[in-house]
């Protein structure tokens, strides 16, 4: 048996390299769901569940369709509460307005509780003071809304949304003196997590897309102001640990490359 050459093996390397590149890109609709049970701390809520869908970025047919996807695939896992991290929207235009509204009515359309926060894009995407009525007015129901520096109740567990820190919107002090324990703070930009209150026991964010197009590893080539420190998964830190999704859509090229789409179901107990 012929004996391969080291220059035909580092061809054979460097077209299998290629393979695999050529059959992850474009990876974007392959959603991934991410489940994790995690103890944090100054909790004790044990087995709550949440499923964290953020970085839609619906601005076509394409990125509704997948939306859609990533919404029906958190509901199937029947979590005490849906969380939407923030950057619903990426344009003005009237087909991205039309879908993403269409989007928030589904998410807001179900008895599971459903709560959102806003993201950098949300305020970008044309007029803020049109585009911010129009989303939260489309996530408005019994058991859903958008949090913007608030907090909401869902058995016995405080859920504090916080406004876009890139903007400046972001405040910190909602918290009341009883908000002790069982806290999830969701806040668009994962770098912000010392902003937070002390008491929270873990933040969950998005805005960094896992870094969208990767190396091999999921290395980034790139990470957006807000997310270069944190990029995606559990950091386990002191006071707080936070939990940073991949998120669903994209931004420019709608391409994924070794950064599949995320969909975050997170089973907390105490720690």
């Amino acid at each position: 048996m012929r004996k391969i050459t080291r220059r035909e093996a580092f061809g054979l390397g460097i077209a299998g390299v290629a393979s695999v590149a050529c059959y992850q890109f474009g990876s974007a609709d392959r959603i991934r769901v991410e489940r994790h049970e995690l103890r944090v701390p100054r909790w004790s809520a044990d087995g709550f569940k949440v499923a964290l869908l953020t970085d839609l970025h619906v601005d076509s047919a394409v990125k509704y369709e997948r939306a859609i996807e990533a919404w029906q695939l958190a509901f199937s896992e029947r979590p005490d509460a849906i969380l939407l991290g923030g950057d619903f929207i990426s344009d003005s235009s009237p087909v991205a307005r039309s879908l993403t509204e269409k989007t928030l009515r589904l998410c807001a359309s179900t008895s599971t509780p459903t709560y959102g926060v806003l993201g950098n894009h949300d305020y970008w995407a044309g007029i803020a003071s049109e585009t911010i009525p129009m989303l939260a007015a489309a996530l408005a129901s019994n058991r859903s809304g958008l949090l913007r520096n608030e907090t909401v109740e869902i058995d016995g567990v405080t859920i504090c949304g916080i406004d876009d820190g890139l903007v400046d919107r972001d405040r910190h002090d909602r918290l009341s003196p009883s908000n002790d324990r069982n806290v999830i703070c969701l806040f668009h930009e994962p770098d912000f997590v010392d902003r937070i209150d002390s008491r929270a026991s873990i933040m969950l964010a998005g805005h960094s897309h896992g870094g969208q197009i990767c190396l091999p590893f999921g290395l980034p080539l790139h990470m957006p102001k807000g997310a270069r420190t944190y990029i995606a998964g559990f950091y386990d830190l002191d006071p707080v640990p936070l939990y940073v999704s991949r998120g669903i859509g994209t931004i420019g090229p709608d391409r994924r490359l070794f950064c599949p789409p995320e969909v975050t179901i997170l089973t907390l107990w105490s720690g």
